[in-house]
């Protein structure tokens, strides 16, 4: 029995074959998590950047028409996706006769909140997933460990001795599967963790956007049939 015996390529080459399912799952499950913390991390900060940019342009702008057609066919931000929502509905209702207020109001608040659960839903998508490898991968990897050990009992049981040759490569293969399934676990729960942050954050920011189009709006309003 040499050191390279214990190396991840012979461990894994030498185990048993539910050992190795374990470990390329618990492999698979990693390169997933760090796969989806990476696009995650990009896609939350390129929305909050472009956030940031729409709310300067919302704020410098006295038009929220011009606004409107100036954002038309330009890649968007949540809220900038938000605010086009808000005023399809705003330009169709008031081009009616006789345009009730709180009809209005209800109409665009019910825009606005279905577009907010449309952006919070694609703020959240994919990390289920990193929750699911962070609370999921420790057991799997106990799982190997577990069958791991039991070779061992069973090579003991077979040469009908305990010497730590017999009992190593079990007892290697028991360890590396719990050493796996923390690998994969850690990192998948601390993405998990900081996106969600992020996603809430992004929550926040259309929540916000909301209530200030929503003030917007009801100037909008009374100036409109103040001319009236």
């Amino acid at each position: 029995m040499t050191q390279d015996s214990f190396s991840f390529a012979s461990l894994l080459l030498s185990a048993h074959w539910v050992v190795q399912l374990v470990l390329a799952l618990l492999v698979a499950s990693s390169v997933i998590s760090w796969a989806i913390a990476l696009k995650k991390y990009s896609e939350l900060k390129t929305s909050m950047l472009l956030n940031r940019r729409f709310w300067l342009r919302f704020h410098r702008e006295e038009s929220l028409a011009q606004l409107s057609r100036n954002m038309r066919g330009k890649t968007s931000s949540p809220i900038a996706r938000l605010f086009l929502a808000a005023m399809e509905e705003w330009q169709v209702s008031t081009q009616r006769r006789h345009a009730q207020r709180q009809t209005l109001e209800e109409r665009i608040s019910r825009v606005l909140s279905f577009k907010m659960l449309e952006e919070s839903a694609r703020c959240e998508r994919l990390l289920p997933i990193l929750a699911t490898i962070g609370s999921s991968a420790p057991f799997v990897g106990l799982f190997g460990t577990v069958w791991g050990i039991m070779n061992s009992f069973r090579a003991i049981s077979a040469m009908q001795q305990s010497s730590l040759a017999v009992v190593a490569p079990g007892i290697a293969e028991a360890l590396f599967a719990t050493a796996l399934g923390l690998v994969a676990a850690i990192p998948a729960t601390i993405f998990y963790n900081l996106l969600l942050v992020r996603a809430n954050q992004a929550q926040l920011d259309l929540e916000a956007f909301a209530e200030q189009l929503t003030i917007r709006f009801s100037r909008q309003f009374d100036d409109m049939t103040g001319k009236n």
